[in-house]
């Protein structure tokens, strides 16, 4: 009793002493009005022996004073009086609630502000009445300080009273507040409660009031979200798989295999994207056979940018395939949380081939695929027997022809490939609808070397179809005499031929390697005079027959791919030589050598120099039987 006389005696000085501060300061001050701190007073709710507070940014000196003998104030939460004082700048104060005078009814205490001699009303301080209790429980029984959601946005909690009570307010990001009751237990509810679908990728705090029925006494309990969890993502929209970009880079379109629908758009694609805080990161693969490449923002051909409305959306476009290129291209683009970067292109740096897009699909936004529709004119044909073999073909090197088609159709693409007379054959174009109507009988002319028109009728199983990657193909069967496959495009240009012979089949075997002055690769090709050709095999029985061309007086090292037990390179006998009509050319004319092909040991060369009239080779094995032959003719 002493004590609390001693303190209340405390209390009445300090209210006197502000009083008469206040006063001082009313008299010496000729300042006007001041802007009130506090658009309105603090409502605190305390509970004996809780700490709470609140913060104000002061402008000038400043006094707080508490009217009740059980409501402390405190600027470092340790050192606790009726009233605290400070200086400008942002203040935190403390306030402690006792159980000095305490009751079964609820008790207000005012804390007042006074700066300059004026005064406002800082806060009001609500003490809960004595005998209330009102406690949070989880789903375990166990109380809880507070509620915490987890990153799946819902949480369940229960809340026991010896009271009834309800809920007066909530924070405005919960989204289900659902109450149920137990008939059993009267003052006992179960809460679930659960986020806002906006609010979800960001944490959040706030405080549940818990009051009685009169209104007397409240429970405030803050309750906290800790947002989506760091490494989830969540993609919403059309799907991820098997979009096709225009070449113009204006229509994304995709496939559903279970409706069979198509969807389009025209432009750009729209997707969710959510993860915590929307700290993300999109990241773009190029696939190159069975590896993907990283593509930095500069190189990548598909772009995102957020909605200026909504930052949860996001667009992605794509970009023209490159000018005057042909081909196709494929790539992936993920979206990736921040939190799982690091980890994401670690196992990149581990598995970086197409399995990568397996092990982290989750995060793939599009899988989209760009197809060219530019067609380069200059490019050859892609020719099949019945049984899918491949027929080499090559650039024609017959000047009539060749004079033929420039002089008369103004075609300088032509090539060529000879097969057995009656072989069956299909002719790929390389060109779609978009480039080449092949469908129009008038768009495919074949000819003789002449340049006369042959009707198509009197060629065998002639006819014009689309394979699976719309392109067009010419099919027939050789005939005995060369054929001309002329094609013309829509506006009656012509783009390009392609001479089919028959009668001479020539054999790619191992082919040659081929170098001047030991150290410079020289290309090599099968023959394509057919004369020279028939000749070599009329009169040694090989029909694997390349063909070079070089500078005369140049000097040629040819291996032919043959071991020291197939060919011996030391004799001359090993290697004839002829003219163009079989006739016999003297080794030393031509500074003929063999050696071992320093390049690869296991493998020797003839060396000889190239001169005005073409030398041709053959290449006897030590069984006697002729091999190979290479045409040498001076450029």
């Amino acid at each position: 009793m002493i004590e609390l006389i001693k303190r209340f005696s405390a209390y009445l000085m300090v209210l006197t002493i502000g009083a008469f501060i206040a006063c001082s300061d009313d008299d010496n001050s000729a300042q006007g009005p001041l802007t009130p701190l506090f658009s309105e007073p603090q409502e605190i709710h305390c509970e004996v022996g809780v700490t709470k507070s609140f913060e104000f940014d002061a402008d000038i000196n400043w006094l707080l004073a508490s009217n009740a003998i059980w409501c402390e104030l405190s600027t470092d939460n340790e050192t606790f009086s009726y009233n605290v004082s400070g200086r400008s700048g942002l203040q935190k104060v403390f306030i402690r609630v006792s159980d000095e005078a305490h009751d079964f009814t609820e008790t207000t205490a005012k804390i007042t502000l006074t700066r300059s001699g004026q005064n406002e009303l800082a806060a009001i301080i609500y003490r809960t009445p004595k005998g209330y209790n009102l406690q949070v429980l989880d789903s375990n029984g166990d109380k809880m300080e507070s509620v915490a959601i987890s990153s799946n946005g819902i949480t369940k909690f229960d809340v026991d009273a010896n009271f009834k009570f309800g809920v007066t307010e909530y924070p405005d990001w919960l989204d289900e507040f659902t109450v149920t009751s137990d008939e059993n237990e009267l003052y006992k509810k179960s809460y679930k409660v659960s986020v806002l679908e906006s609010y979800e990728p960001y944490p959040m705090t706030g405080t549940i009031m818990f009051v009685d029925e009169q209104n007397k006494v409240s429970y405030p309990y803050e309750i906290s979200y800790s947002g989506m969890a760091p490494q989830t993502i969540e993609i919403s929209g059309n799907g991820a798989w098997g979009w096709n970009l225009s070449s113009d880079g204006s229509l994304f379109t995709t496939n559903s295999s279970v409706s069979g629908t198509t969807t389009t758009y025209e432009g750009r694609v729209p997707y969710g994207v959510r993860c915590l805080n929307y700290d993300r990161k999109f990241v773009c693969f190029e696939e190159v056979e069975n590896s993907l490449r990283l593509l930095t923002d500069e190189e990548s051909w598909l772009n995102v940018t957020v909605d200026a409305n909504d930052v949860s959306q996001v667009l992605v476009t794509g970009d023209a395939y490159p000018a005057e290129t042909e081909g196709s291209r494929k790539a992936y683009l993920y979206a990736v949380p921040m939190a799982a970067y690091d980890n994401f292109m670690a196992l990149f740096a581990e598995v970086s081939d197409i399995s990568f897009v397996d092990s982290t699909y989750n995060n793939v936004l599009m899988e989209v695929t760009q197809i060219s529709d530019y067609v380069d004119m200059t490019t050859g044909f892609d020719v099949t027997d019945k049984d899918m073999n491949i027929i080499e073909c090559f650039d024609e090197s017959d000047e009539a022809i060749l004079a033929m088609l420039n002089d008369k159709y103004a075609v300088e693409q032509v090539y060529a490939l000879s097969v057995d007379f009656g072989t069956y054959i299909n002719i790929n174009t390389k060109l779609n609808e978009e480039r080449w109507e092949g469908w129009k009988t008038e768009n495919v002319v074949l000819l003789d070397v002449n340049g006369n028109e042959i009707d198509k009728a009197t060629i065998s199983n002639y006819e014009v179809a689309m394979n699976s990657e719309n392109e067009y193909y010419i099919s027939f069967k050789a005939h005995s005499e060369p054929v001309i496959v002329l094609l013309k495009d829509s506006e009656g240009s012509y783009i390009k031929a392609l001479v089919v012979k028959s009668g001479i089949v020539l054999n790619p075997g191992t082919g040659f390697d081929v170098r001047y002055l030991m150290t410079q690769t020289v290309a090599t090709a099968l023959e394509t005079d057919m004369d020279i050709a028939s000749m070599i095999i009329d009169k040694f029985n090989v029909n694997e027959i390349y063909s070079v061309t070089q500078k005369v007086g140049r000097t040629l090292y040819i291996t032919p791919r043959l071991t020291e037990e197939e060919w011996d390179a030391g004799s001359f006998d090993a290697t004839i030589l002829v003219d163009v009509n079989g006739n016999a050319i003297k080794h030393a004319d031509v500074s003929f050598e063999g050696g071992q092909d320093p390049y690869n040991n296991e493998y020797y060369y003839a060396s000889l120099k190239v001169k005005k009239t073409p030398i041709i080779m053959i290449f006897v094995g030590r069984d006697g039987k002729n091999i190979k032959a290479m045409v040498i003719k001076p450029a």
